[in-house]
């Protein structure tokens, strides 16, 4: 990979291209795990504290009660703190309902993109069994371009603070389970000037299960790594060279940050990934078409019908030469680290106008 209708049948053929076209792109959510963004200055995976601005508490992120960041101001919302308000930076999109610690910035501007780009985006959350609450940790924007037989992914720091419509300013990763896909897309269209249409989220948990059900994968180590920061498992450590994991091993390989930097997971990211296309290609996955396609259709959510990615496969067959894939991400030179001024915690800041660059180049893009 490059940095930077109704009645239709699909034949057996088809249906197995499709299933590698979305197998792809779910393993792209599911081994970029936490922090997916390696300029990113690592923030710690602590449970972010949350205001319901409905019951007005405190709510347990993760099984973990949190404290209260900011408060909601009295009577925000109402045509008496609007009329205070003088400038509405939100324009024609939502008002806050709980007042941020921070001056909301203005809606982005749609950016132009060709008639039949599709984008998707593709989320990774951190849900624990029997719980409600979750975050979707790894956060990315797949824009496929049919006619030009391409696509562009780009990878979004779960820590941005950002304007979600409707609500507040927040990180990211929780719009998605504050108000569903229509929440989070607005969000998406109001901060980077491009919304998503289409949306897969899977559990990052799921991830051990899948890559038992390929068999495991074979990665192309290529440094030493040692991670001993495991309660629940014997510590990892591999050599360079061919290694075959299992789904357990992946896990670990992908995740542990503890024992490495940001940038070395990241590499890890894409040696995982690599081994997991190629996975997919040699396997027979014609034969195990309604096993496989059976447990991922339960390890997923999605908004995406067969009537809609029938018409991709054609795309599919082409994005097969990884090289027409192009792959970007938001990174320290378009963020600033900040701290939210009521809690002390780490966040990241937006730099619109750079962010705004990366996406336009994803856009524009052959």
């Amino acid at each position: 990979m490059r940095m930077l209708g109704k009645n239709m049948v699909l034949h057996k053929k088809q249906i197995g291209v499709l299933f590698l076209f979305l197998g792809m792109f779910i393993m792209l959510v599911s081994c970029t795990g936490i922090n997916n963004n390696a300029k990113a200055r690592a923030i710690g995976s602590v449970a972010v504290p949350l205001t319901d601005p409905v019951k007005g508490s405190s709510s347990a992120i993760g099984g973990i009660a949190t404290a209260t960041p900011f408060l909601p101001q009295e009577g925000l919302g109402s045509e008496e703190s609007d009329a205070n308000n003088s400038s509405r930076p939100w324009r024609n999109y939502a008002g806050p309902t709980i007042w941020p610690p921070i001056e909301i910035p203005p809606p982005a501007g749609i950016l132009p993109q060709p008639q039949d780009q599709i984008n998707i985006v593709l989320l990774g959350d951190d849900r624990l069994p029997d719980e409600t609450i979750f975050r979707t940790d790894a956060i990315m924007l797949l824009i496929l371009k049919p006619s030009q037989g391409t696509a562009s992914l780009v990878s979004f720091p779960r820590d941005l603070f950002v304007y979600i419509p409707g609500w507040t300013m927040q990180r990211i990763n929780f719009a998605m389970w504050r108000g569903g896909f229509d929440m989070f897309a607005t969000m998406f269209e109001y901060n980077f000037g491009i919304r998503p249409k289409y949306y897969v989220k899977i559990n990052m948990l799921s991830m051990k299960s899948i890559i038992d059900d390929l068999g495991g994968v074979d990665v192309n180590v290529t440094e030493p790594f040692y991670d001993p920061y495991v309660p629940w498992a014997t510590p990892l450590s591999v050599k360079p060279g061919l290694v075959h994991m299992s789904g357990e091993e992946v896990f670990m390989y992908t995740k542990a940050r503890y024992s490495t930097s940001d940038f070395d997971r990241e590499r890890r990211h894409q040696e995982v990934l690599n081994a997991i296309f190629m996975r997919l290609l040699s396997m027979d996955v014609f034969s195990r078409i309604p096993e496989l396609y059976s447990k991922y259709q339960k390890e997923m959510e999605t908004n995406i019908k067969v009537e809609d990615i029938v018409h991709w496969v054609p795309l599919a067959n082409q994005l097969k030469d990884t090289n027409r894939i192009w792959r970007y991400r938001i990174g320290e030179d378009q963020v600033t680290a900040w701290k939210v001024p009521t809690s002390g915690d780490d966040a990241l800041l937006p730099k619109s106008a750079e962010i705004r660059k990366v996406i336009k180049q994803a856009i524009e893009n052959p």
